[in-house]
């Protein structure tokens, strides 16, 4: 997940991307929100629904802690984010 270059084939590191707001549901899926994007990164459905839902409501790029407890969603700590030039951007 992430930033992708078709013509090297492989993902790239982008600040936005590490430094946005990373949310896992109770099923450990991930869900990114880079910094001055717009929407987010993550599997279609439910939760990327009512997460877009939220941040148009708020006219913001980020969930607030309200937002996050009511979706049980979890913050993922900044030293479990992870990057691979071949899997893009991942959570530990």
């Amino acid at each position: 997940m992430g930033p992708y270059d078709n013509d090297a084939e492989r993902y790239l590191p982008s600040e936005d991307w590490e430094n946005g707001q990373w949310v896992v549901d109770d099923d450990g899926v991930l869900f990114i929100l880079p910094i001055g994007a717009d929407g987010i990164s993550g599997p279609e459905g439910t939760m990327r629904d009512a997460i877009t839902e939220r941040l148009v409501a708020a006219s913001s790029d980020s969930l607030d802690e309200t937002a996050i407890e009511q979706l049980d969603l979890t913050v993922v700590s900044p030293v479990l984010k992870r990057f691979d030039p071949w899997i893009g951007y991942f959570s530990a």
